[in-house]
């Protein structure tokens, strides 16, 4: 695999995680989305996306 595919997959592995985290703090946790975003250092328009994105794709 080319260095440029390996960084693509581990961008997706990233985000991949980083919405199973997120959704698991909004539904499990019951969390809001502002203290979703304070506490995994992201903004809450990125955690607000992950949602939206984990919704459309039937997460």
């Amino acid at each position: 695999m080319n260095a440029e595919a390996e960084t693509v997959r581990s961008e997706l592995l990233v985000k991949q995680a980083r919405m199973a985290r997120v959704i698991e703090l909004f539904r499990v946790q019951h969390l809001s989305t502002d203290a979703i975003a304070e506490a995994l250092g992201i903004s809450e328009e990125q955690v607000c996306a992950l949602l939206d994105e984990a919704e459309r794709g039937g997460w």
